[in-house]
């Protein structure tokens, strides 16, 4: 009886439109607009050359040449005074440079105000800046040449170490933790539909087991196989659709990834069994009240904004372990982050099976209490 009750559940599950849109389609297509939105976040613009025209005089200094070509800002085009001008006014360049005959200083024409420009313009104020004070280091005797200046003082010398963005230090992944988290726990869904399908007063097929000769515990332990079993075929699709099609980074312990996955679709299911066998209302308010709190608890644990995890944990320290998406997406991080030690991922799962067993406790103890002057 029990298998053939299993494998009504798994038919009735896979048959149904709704459920197989929320809890199958439906992850995958959040998954893929996430995507589509977090794709390139984290990858910086390429930086395009400047175009800046010179005009090609006498006085223009080899100095000058050399530093704007090391600098590697600009791409130079070397003109007389009319060509200049008139590139400048079809927007061909972004700047015009010509060099005062008297004073050898750099002065720039520009038609507009932009990036571009104001880059040109700190470049050539700091070369004119420099000049002047090698120029004037050197007359005033402290040196004989300005290349002994520059053999002292490094003029190059950064102070920011570039670091090239990888998947280790990804922050967008915490959407795609918090949607996986959140498909994981809309087992509460499938938990409350199991309690009204073994209460007579909530639906007609309740009512035709409740006078079978089947035991409640019995029908109650094969609902709840099939539905897991459904929902683990959900969060195997979920992760292979995300790892594989969408290569989103979930480290390399897929094994327990997947593990987390089940206990927290186990929490998920045992909280809307006791939804739905404390609640005595209709069906529609037990499913709305189940979906509310899977949407606060995916909302606290990152899935809209990343900042509200970190402020809700620092707030609410103890609330946040007792959220049960959060737990998931916590324990996602762990392992991405973290993989040379499991000891906050098994803190995260050994929560999650407590509040699991509480739960189902509870259900059983509310729904084999439950008895009908009719049916």
């Amino acid at each position: 009886m029990f298998f053939t009750m299993y494998k009504y559940r798994l038919k009735h599950l896979f048959r149904d439109k709704i459920t197989m849109f929320w809890l199958l389609i439906y992850p995958l297509l959040m998954a893929t607009i996430f995507n589509l939105c977090f794709k390139n976040l984290l990858q910086g613009e390429v930086f395009e050359k400047i175009n800046i025209a010179v005009e090609n005089t006498s006085s223009i200094s080899t100095d000058i040449k050399n530093a704007m070509e090391k600098s590697e800002l600009f791409n130079i085009k070397l003109v007389n005074s009319h060509e200049g001008k008139e590139l400048l006014d079809s927007n061909h360049i972004d700047a015009f440079v010509t060099i005062d005959k008297n004073t050898g200083l750099c002065e720039l024409s520009f038609k507009k105000e932009g990036l571009n420009q104001s880059i040109t313009k700190v470049f050539f104020d700091s070369y004119t800046q420099i000049s002047s004070t090698i120029s004037n280091i050197v007359k005033s005797g402290a040196v004989k040449s300005p290349e002994e200046v520059f053999s002292k003082i490094d003029l190059n010398k950064t102070y920011v170490e570039n670091v090239p963005v990888n998947s280790s230090n990804n922050v967008t992944v915490i959407y795609f933790y918090s949607l996986f988290a959140m498909t994981c726990f809309f087992c509460i869904t499938l938990g409350v539909d199991i309690s009204n399908e073994i209460q007579a007063n909530q639906s007609n097929i309740a009512c035709r087991l409740c006078i079978g000769p089947v035991n409640k515990f019995k029908i109650l332990m094969s609902l709840l196989a099939g539905s897991m079993t459904f929902h683990i075929i959900s969060i195997i699709l979920t992760l292979l659709y995300m790892t594989l099609v969408l290569q989103i980074d979930f480290g390399s312990q897929l094994g327990l990834v997947f593990l987390i996955g089940v206990v927290g679709s186990f929490c998920g299911m045992s909280i809307g069994c006791s939804i739905g066998a404390a609640i005595v209302k209709k069906d529609g308010m037990k499913m709305g009240l189940a979906i509310g709190i899977t949407l606060l608890c995916s909302f606290l644990s990152g899935m809209m904004n990343i900042e509200i995890k970190y402020h809700f944990s620092s707030k609410f320290p103890i609330l946040s372990r007792l959220n049960p998406v959060g737990l998931i997406t916590d324990g996602l991080y762990s392992l991405y982050y973290y993989g040379d030690t499991l000891d906050r991922y098994v803190s995260n799962i050994i929560i999650l099976i407590i509040i699991g067993v509480i739960f189902s406790m509870a259900s059983f103890l509310l729904l084999r209490r439950q008895k009908y002057e009719s049916i």
